[in-house]
C-alpha cells in the first residue's frame, strides 16, 4: 500500500478522536461531560423516545458533570440514557505529586475551609471541666508550657493542653462524641513506608489536628507496637492509645480510606463529624507536609525545619531497649554529642544489590561530603549496604581520617516495612532507630536518597547544616563531593560549606536530643 493511503486513514482516525472529545470554544480545550454530547454519542431510537425522555433532555440540557461519580450517579437514576461508551470527563489529577512541592497547596483544602484563627482561639482558650466538676488546670510543668525561650508558637500550645485534657475525660463510653486522627500503621495495612515514611510528617499532622480539632494518636501494630522502639518523654504528650481505643483502632471501620497523600490527609480530618469520626492516616510523602506548613506559619512563628526538632522532643524519647543501644555504641565509637559529622549513604533504595563500583563511588563521595560540611571532625557513616560501609572505612584511611561505623544486628538493618514475610523479634528493628538518633546527635549531616538521613538532620539540633549527595543511577557522579582537610575557620576551599558554627565551649551544655521517659512501665 502506498504511503499516502496510511497519510489518509491516520487524517480520518485523528478527526474522528477530535469529534468524541467536547471542546471548550473559549480555551480550546476538553470541557466537562455535557448530557447533550452524551446523547449525541448514543442516539436516542423512535421507540425509546417518550415525552419523559423529552423532558429529562431540556433538564439536562446545560447541565455539566463535575466528576465520572457525579455522571454515573445520575445514570443510576435514570436521568439520562448513556452508556460506558460515553465521553467522561478527564480524571482528576491530585493538587500534590509525589516528592515534590505543591504549585498551589492553598488549593487542596478548597471543599474544607479553615476555620478563622479568633474562631480556634475561643474553641481552644475555653474553661474545661473534668468528670468531678472541678475545672482543669494547665499543668505548668509541661514542656510547652515551661518553655523560657517562647519556642513553641501560642497555638500549638493552646492545643497541646486541650489535648492532655482529653486524655483526661474520654473513655469508651464518649469515644463517639469526640473528634479523633490517627497516625496509625496496621497488620491489615498493605504499605506504611519506612521510619521516616511514618512519623516526620508529626509536625504537619499536629497543625492538622489542631485546626481540625482533632485529638492525635499513634497507633502501630506493625511490625511491632511503635512504644517497643519510642516512647513519650517526662513532660511531653502522651500519644498513646489505651487498651479500649487500641482495640477499636484495629477493628473497628477498617476498610475505611486512609489518608496517604497530603490533600488525603487535609480532605479526611477536616471532614464533617458525622462522616469521618476517626480519621486515619498513614501518609507517605517526601517533604512530610512541609511547605503546607510553612503556608501556615504566622509572624513571629518557627518554620518547619526550626520547630521540628523542639516538637519530636515532646513527643518522642527512645524506649529502653533503644536507649541502652544508642549509648553502648556511642561509647564504644567514641562519639560524644554535637563533636562529629555523619553521612547516610543509602545504597539498595529499591534495589536489591549495585555494582561494587557504585557503592565504592557513592561512599566516597559521601565521606567527601561530610569534610566539606565539617574539616577535620570524626565522621560517622552509615549504610544499608555493608560493602559500602567497609568501603567508607578503607577511604577514611587513605585520608587519614576518623571514619566511624557500627556493626548492626542483623547487618545491614532491617528495613521496618519489609521483613522477608517472616516474623521478626521487636529486637531485629532497633538499629534503625539507633542509627537514627546517631545521626540526630551529630553537628551535620549529610544524606542522598529515601528520607531516612534528612530525618536525622532535622531531628538535630542544627538543621540548615545539611547537604545532599549525588546519587543518580549512572556511571559516573555528575557533582561530587571533594575531600577537605583544612581548618574550617580559616579555609579559603571553595569546596568547603558555609554551614560552620562557633568554636566548641567544652563547658557548654547543649540542648538534649533526646529527654527521660514519661515513665519506666506503662499499662493502659
Amino acid at each position: 500500500m502506498s504511503v499516502a493511503f496510511f497519510i489518509t486513514l491516520y487524517s480520518i482516525l485523528f478527526s474522528a478522536s477530535l469529534l468524541k472529545t467536547p471542546l471548550d470554544s473559549s480555551s480550546g480545550g476538553p470541557s466537562m461531560v455535557s448530557p447533550v454530547g452524551l446523547l449525541q454519542e448514543r442516539p436516542v431510537k423512535d421507540s425509546e423516545w417518550t415525552e419523559e425522555t423529552s423532558t429529562t433532555i431540556k433538564r439536562f440540557a446545560n447541565t455539566t458533570f463535575s466528576t465520572k461519580k457525579d455522571l454515573y450517579k445520575s445514570k443510576s437514576k435514570g436521568n439520562v440514557p448513556i452508556t460506558r461508551k460515553a465521553s467522561l470527563p478527564p480524571k482528576k489529577k491530585s493538587v500534590v505529586k509525589k516528592g515534590r512541592k505543591p504549585k498551589n497547596t492553598a488549593a487542596v483544602n478548597v471543599t474544607n475551609p479553615i476555620e478563622p484563627q479568633e474562631t480556634l482561639n475561643q474553641f481552644y482558650r475555653n474553661n474545661w471541666t473534668l468528670p468531678n466538676g472541678q475545672l482543669y488546670q494547665i499543668d505548668s510543668t509541661k514542656l510547652w508550657n515551661a518553655d523560657p525561650q517562647n519556642i513553641y508558637p501560642q497555638w500549638m500550645k493552646d492545643y497541646l493542653n486541650w489535648h492532655d485534657y482529653q486524655r483526661q475525660t474520654w473513655s469508651r463510653e464518649t469515644f463517639s462524641q469526640k473528634r479523633w486522627m490517627v497516625m496509625q500503621c496496621l497488620k491489615t495495612q498493605y504499605n506504611c513506608g519506612g521510619t521516616s515514611d511514618r512519623l516526620k510528617p508529626i509536625v504537619f499532622q499536629l497543625k492538622v489536628a489542631y485546626l481540625s480539632r482533632r485529638i492525635l494518636i499513634i497507633h502501630w501494630n506493625k511490625p511491632h507496637p511503635l512504644t517497643e522502639f519510642l516512647v513519650p518523654p517526662r513532660g511531653g504528650l502522651d500519644w498513646r492509645a489505651p487498651s479500649w481505643l487500641a482495640e477499636l483502632i484495629e477493628t473497628a471501620g477498617l476498610g475505611r480510606d486512609v489518608g496517604k497523600t497530603l490533600g488525603d490527609v487535609l480532605d479526611m480530618a477536616m471532614e464533617e463529624k458525622s462522616k469521618f469520626t476517626m480519621a486515619r492516616m498513614a501518609m507517605q510523602d517526601y517533604h512530610a507536609g512541609r511547605f503546607w506548613y510553612d503556608e501556615q506559619v504566622q509572624v513571629g512563628e518557627p518554620a518547619f525545619e526550626t520547630i521540628f526538632h523542639h516538637v519530636w522532643k515532646l513527643f518522642f524519647t527512645p524506649s529502653a531497649a533503644v536507649r541502652q543501644r544508642l549509648e553502648t555504641s556511642m561509647s564504644e565509637m567514641k562519639l560524644t554529642p554535637y563533636s562529629y559529622t555523619a553521612a547516610h549513604c543509602r545504597v539498595l533504595y529499591a534495589k536489591d544489590d549495585r555494582p561494587q563500583y557504585q557503592q565504592k563511588n557513592w561512599a566516597e563521595n559521601a565521606v567527601n561530603c561530610a569534610s566539606e560540611l565539617r574539616p577535620r571532625m570524626p565522621i560517622f557513616f552509615t549504610s544499608d549496604s555493608t560493602d559500602a560501609t567497609l568501603y567508607a572505612q578503607v577511604y577514611g584511611k587513605s585520608r587519614n581520617a576518623t571514619v566511624m561505623t557500627r556493626i548492626p544486628n542483623p547487618n545491614p538493618p532491617l528495613h521496618i516495612e519489609f521483613s522477608g514475610g517472616k516474623r521478626r523479634p521487636a529486637s531485629d528493628y532497633l538499629d534503625g532507630f539507633v542509627d537514627l538518633y546517631i545521626l540526630a546527635e551529630a553537628t551535620c549531616v549529610t544524606y542522598n536518597k529515601g528520607g531516612y538521613g534528612v530525618f536525622g538532620l532535622l531531628m538535630g539540633r542544627n538543621a540548615t547544616c545539611g547537604l545532599r549527595q549525588d546519587a543518580m543511577d549512572r556511571p559516573k557522579i555528575h557533582n561530587p563531593c571533594h575531600w577537605v582537610d583544612d581548618d574550617p575557620m580559616t579555609s579559603s576551599n571553595e569546596n568547603t560549606r558555609h554551614h560552620y558554627l562557633p568554636p566548641k565551649n567544652p563547658d557548654a551544655k547543649y540542648d538534649p536530643i533526646y529527654l527521660p521517659p514519661m515513665d519506666d512501665t506503662w499499662s493502659p
